[in-house]
């Protein structure tokens, strides 16, 4: 039980709480079956293709999800430092909450920076801004 007036304790209840949830919410959308390990791409495009090639497998993706992640690509690209790149599409309806990785048996070039490990990701808007800060931790993390 929280007081009205919330001390330490019940500050860290509420915390504890949060956590569990974000936990929770993330265990949906990320299972084992979308790890993909040592795929074997040359570009930007068969590595998106690939994965979501793969992804196809276990839930449905609407037939132009390939072009709406290219298209968030060709607006800004989704590389990082540290060899990663989380490519996603700018909007889908009725999007499937999912996150596939995949990681690449060699770097290639995304588009200025050497990219080994792949976030494809796909979310509502609700989970957006928490995968986003999870993945930041792993990159910073990485670093």
């Amino acid at each position: 039980m929280i007081s009205p007036y919330m001390n330490s304790e019940d500050i860290e209840t509420v915390r504890i709480a949060f956590k569990k949830l974000q936990s929770i919410i993330l265990d949906t959308i990320m299972f084992r079956k979308y790890l993909f390990f040592d795929l074997n791409t040359k570009t930007k495009e068969e590595t998106i293709r690939q994965m979501i090639d793969q992804t196809k497998a276990y839930i449905h993706l609407n037939e132009n999800f390939f072009e709406a992640v290219m298209e968030r690509e060709i607006q800004a690209s989704t590389e990082f430092d540290g060899r990663i790149a989380i490519p996603h599409p700018m909007s889908v309806a009725d999007p499937p909450e999912f996150i596939a990785v995949a990681r690449l048996e060699k770097p290639i070039l995304w588009k200025r920076r050497p990219v080994q490990l792949v976030f494809l990701m796909c979310s509502s808007h609700t989970t957006n801004p928490l995968i986003y800060q999870k993945l930041g931790r792993i990159m910073k993390t990485r670093n």
